[in-house]
């Protein structure tokens, strides 16, 4: 199975489910659990390198349904609503991103409203990680009352807003 399945190319340029890329996963009280044996799961999955254009047609990358999952050394550019979305809507159960020396920049106009990086995942650390130019620079905003908004460690990351947003930068 493709693990982007779901997703419409017009929504992300890049969007990956592990819930698809093992069809073995069952939902058990909002966890994916494998029916195949505790080693059926993808875990320690990366993206490393790259540079992705939205184009402003679409929003950047999507990582979903993921037990720990690293991303260093990316460049997000244009997204129309996320540069980087974590756990979209109708999403099971992410955690444990390590996102290490991302770059999100805004070039375009007409993109108000857009955020540079949006997790509803839990236990994410942002280490490194800069966003110019998107209305919301990191916003981390939990998916369930047992996963509260702002779970997630940043450190090392800047958020520098539009000429016409103030203030001129914001430490996460």
């Amino acid at each position: 199975m493709e693990p982007y399945r779901h997703f419409s190319m017009a929504s992300y340029m890049y969007a990956y489910d592990a819930a698809c890329a093992c069809p073995g996963l069952v939902e058990q009280d909002g966890h994916l659990v494998p029916t195949a044996g505790p080693d059926a799961e993808d875990w320690n999955l990366f993206l490393t390198g790259g540079y992705v254009d939205g184009a402003g047609l679409a929003s950047c990358v999507c990582l979903n349904s993921f037990k720990h999952f690293t991303m260093r050394d990316v460049s997000l550019r244009n997204g129309k609503k996320y540069g980087l979305r974590i756990e979209d809507e109708g999403s099971t159960w992410t955690y444990e991103l390590i996102a290490q020396n991302l770059y999100l920049k805004c070039t375009m106009p007409g993109l108000a409203g857009n955020a540079g990086i949006s997790s509803r995942g839990g236990d994410s650390h942002f280490i490194d990680c800069i966003v110019v130019d998107y209305t919301r620079g990191i916003e981390l905003l939990g998916a369930a009352p047992f996963r509260p908004a702002g779970k997630g460690n940043c450190r090392r990351c800047w958020w520098i807003p539009s000429t016409m947003s103030s203030p001129p930068m914001t430490r996460c």
